[in-house]
């Protein structure tokens, strides 16, 4: 009985650690770089553009240029984009950053599923806020 008892438990315990399955390996970080370009023409300089991952990724923040470029490193997927004033910002930086982002509307400012940017590794990203 002890013998039937053992057996069924080890098949057990071996069926819970083969469902166990591997971790999910993440891609590693790729240098990414683009432009975010307005209807008015203007840059939001000073602002950061966030990346929420929809995928695999991780949270993402790089601060916009003059000209609206931007570069940093992301994982490789699918990302929700939006603008907010970096928290840290003082003085010259924090007047810039308030002065960008009132360029930019309303449903660019707070995640949102219809605002979607492929990062792929290797080539730039073109985001257009209309």
């Amino acid at each position: 009985m002890m013998t039937r008892l053992t057996a069924v438990m080890l098949v057990l315990v071996g069926t819970l650690v083969g469902c166990e399955g591997k971790p999910e390996m993440r891609s590693e970080p790729k240098p990414i770089q683009g432009k975010v370009s307005l209807a008015s023409g203007k840059a939001p300089k000073g602002v950061t553009l966030s990346l929420q991952p929809m995928d695999n990724g991780v949270p993402v923040g790089m601060k916009v240029g003059a000209d609206g470029s931007f570069s940093g490193q992301a994982i490789p997927g699918k990302y929700m984009f939006f603008f907010t004033v970096p928290e840290d910002a003082k003085g010259a930086d924090r007047s810039a950053a308030m002065e960008g982002i009132k360029l930019i509307p309303e449903a660019y400012r707070s995640p949102k599923e219809a605002n979607v940017v492929d990062v792929k590794s290797g080539s730039d990203i073109a985001i257009e806020v209309k």
